[in-house]
């Protein structure tokens, strides 16, 4: 993310501390929603799904269903 941030013309301090807000909200999302042995039992391909969904959620992309 902080990558993406500095692309756009971001300082670096600005983009790591918009960047850690996004990835503990996603983080966040994870826990409310899976308990530890439901996260491990997800397939890559599904974490994968549901954190790209938790990141548009926690951007404001998307409303959470």
């Amino acid at each position: 993310m902080i990558p993406t941030y500095e692309s756009r013309g971001m300082p670096w301090n600005f983009a790591f501390s918009l960047a850690s807000q996004g990835c503990s909200c996603v983080i966040d999302k994870f826990r409310e929603n899976y308990t530890h042995d439901q996260l491990l039992a997800l397939s890559d391909a599904e974490r994968e799904e549901r954190s790209l969904y938790f990141a548009q959620v926690c951007g404001g992309i998307t409303q959470e269903l």
